[in-house]
């Protein structure tokens, strides 16, 4: 098992803790609004999560203005002493097996103890039916933090 295996192992409370309530509100946002407002969160080592909220400042402002300031306020959030993980959900598409520019809601994490780790949950659209959400598929992340520490998952 790769050291990076071995630290999503061990912080796996920490990123299911930080996860779940982002891909809910990734759900909740694509079945409401039919796409997803970039947010992001801290969460801290008591285990409470604080979300981060950028709105537009601008009637031209698009998503990527938002993703882009929810990005640069992870740094500020992660500054806090008792913030132990900072992560950002969005809506993206990838590619998975045959199915390429697969929708997907993304968490990307980044904990203080080096695991940076992407989470994407693929989504397809049925009419008539809605969303269908698939299992969550599991890949190194960038880090997010500079001054945080990142495990290589080689």
């Amino acid at each position: 098992m790769s050291a990076f295996e071995e630290l999503y192992s061990a912080l796996g409370s920490d990123v299911l803790a930080i996860s779940v309530p982002l891909f809910e509100l990734g759900e909740e946002q694509l079945v409401k609004f039919g796409g997803i407002e970039p947010r992001g969160a801290g969460l801290d080592a008591s285990g409470r999560l604080g979300m981060i909220t950028e709105r537009s400042h601008r009637a031209t402002d698009t998503s990527a203005d938002v993703r882009e300031r929810v990005y640069e306020s992870l740094p500020q959030i992660a500054a806090m002493e008792s913030i132990v993980a900072v992560a950002a959900v969005e809506w993206v598409r990838i590619s998975v097996g045959r199915h390429i520019d697969q929708p997907s809601i993304k968490v990307a994490i980044h904990h203080r103890r080096g695991l940076a780790v992407t989470l994407y949950e693929p989504a397809t659209w049925h009419a008539g039916e809605g969303w269908e959400f698939g299992d969550v598929i599991a890949r190194a992340g960038e880090p997010l933090i500079a001054t945080w520490p990142v495990v290589s998952s080689r």
